[in-house]
């Protein structure tokens, strides 16, 4: 019986492509470890793991509510690092190019909820009393699933430890 050596090349390929992929997914893939987020010597919890269906709920809420600012990328304005002449900002974004990573929880409910110059044409709605507090938080786990994951842990450190994060601490040195 005789095999056909073009089959035994798919046959390979698929294998080293499927090998291929599993190695990337190892690689890339951030797995939930149950390790402490430690900063400067100070340890907190480690980093929670954000749930599929509240991140959902936060894309649709963000879609009705958000993304026409900050856009659907969560890239926000393309001019959101300038002031404008006026000492106002532009839609900033709200991935990991962005700072919103950088505030404690707290100060992202808040400025969901109680807004940015909110009486301001260029100002940011309030949301209090048109979100549900879960709506806020589901709208801030999506956010939380668009960032990196030194930008989370930083986060999560400084929201537990209720700081920012110390001068000279860049996101990348942290565990």
């Amino acid at each position: 019986m005789s095999t056909n050596p073009g089959i035994i090349g798919v046959l390979l390929l698929l294998f080293g492509t499927c090998i291929a992929a599993i190695a990337v997914l190892w690689i890339y893939v951030p797995m939930d470890d149950d390790e402490p987020v430690v900063i400067n010597g100070e340890a907190v919890a480690p980093l929670p793991k954000l749930d599929a269906g509240r991140i959902a709920v936060g894309g649709e809420v963000y879609a009705r509510h958000c993304a026409s600012c900050h856009r659907s990328d969560l890239n926000g304005a393309s001019n959101w690092r300038m002031r404008q002449p006026d000492g106002s900002h532009t839609p900033p974004a709200l991935n990991a190019t962005g700072y919103t990573w950088q505030m404690r929880d707290q100060i992202i409910i808040n400025i969901i909820k109680q807004g940015v110059n909110p009486n301001s044409p260029k100002g940011m709605p309030a949301y209090a009393g048109k979100l549900s507090d879960a709506e806020v938080v589901a709208v801030m786990d999506f956010l939380k699933s668009h960032w990196d994951r030194p930008n989370r842990k930083s986060q999560w450190w400084q929201t537990q430890l209720n700081q920012e994060l110390p001068a000279g601490v860049e996101p990348t040195s942290i565990n």
